[in-house]
């Protein structure tokens, strides 16, 4: 996969927009705005550009409001998370390390030196934070509630779908070609095989950066096909493959690294 980061969602939280405070200094907010509740169709029509088999359309109700990070968790909030609780990342455990960058060999490679700190190129504090996993992005998570105060995690697939939307059905909520796609993300035609600082492309109509293109970003669902019929706050908890098969759980959004078919609302990755 390429180098995921992670989107917040929040609960209990008061007014459209909320800022989580996490101390003095670069990286201390984090700011969220109000995703009101609503039905939406998640998935994609079967003549939508770059259509996979896994987003059959059905009807979904979230039944109460929430609020989602502004732009995928910064470089710099991250690095206060690991201050402030010595975090040691998954992919600085292991040692085989993270997937980064190569640029001589143009691909994702799996090295020692590739963690959070080091992903294969240069960023700045602004950027996204990448190579964290999904246990990196849930202690992230819950450092930030018991910093904050208020109920801190990452936002169910359908959370995340409906707020990237923002009421749009197109392919993209910028519209419905590739074209409409690069003026509101990056990827691998306009990035220049890095990240970019967040926001810095243009939002949806909820406000929020970058829910198309520069990061995959975790969701909460373990990975499976959408159960048919309409559904009310859906999240996926259970494993239901086979013994031998891995759990997987969901990245949104695309990246730098990937065309813009993945970076559709409705794309899926495990």
């Amino acid at each position: 996969t390429s180098l995921p980061s992670l989107a917040l969602a929040a609960d209990a939280a008061a007014g459209n927009e909320v800022a989580l405070d996490l101390g003095a200094g670069p990286g201390g907010t984090i700011d969220l705005r109000k995703i009101p509740k609503g039905t939406f169709v998640q998935g994609s029509p079967a003549t939508e550009l770059g259509r996979e088999g896994d987003e059959g359309p059905r009807n979904v109700t979230l039944s109460k409001p929430f609020w989602l990070g502004k732009t995928p968790v910064t470089r710099a909030q991250f690095s206060r998370f690991v201050s402030e609780t010595r975090h040691v990342t998954d992919a600085e455990k292991g040692q085989a390390g993270g997937f980064g960058w190569d640029a001589k060999a143009t691909a994702l490679l799996q090295k020692k030196d590739y963690t959070w700190r080091n992903p294969g190129f240069a960023q700045k504090e602004e950027d996204p934070v990448v190579l964290v996993t999904f246990g990196d992005a849930s202690a992230f998570a819950a450092w930030a509630s018991r910093k904050t105060g208020h109920r801190v995690r990452l936002p169910t697939e359908a959370e995340w779908e409906y707020a990237a939307r923002g009421g749009t059905t197109t392919a993209w909520y910028g519209g419905a070609k590739e074209d409409d796609a690069l003026a509101i993300g990056w990827f691998r035609p306009n990035a220049g095989f890095t990240t970019h600082p967040v926001g810095t492309r243009k939002a949806n109509a909820f406000g929020l950066f970058d829910m198309s293109g520069n990061v995959y970003q975790w969701c909460r669902d373990v990975y499976a096909p959408y159960p048919a019929g309409d559904a009310t706050d859906p999240e996926n908890t259970t494993f239901a493959g086979a013994d031998s098969a891995a759990e997987k759980r969901v990245l949104r959004g695309g990246s730098w690294l990937r065309d813009p078919k993945r970076g559709r609302s409705a794309a899926r990755n495990k």
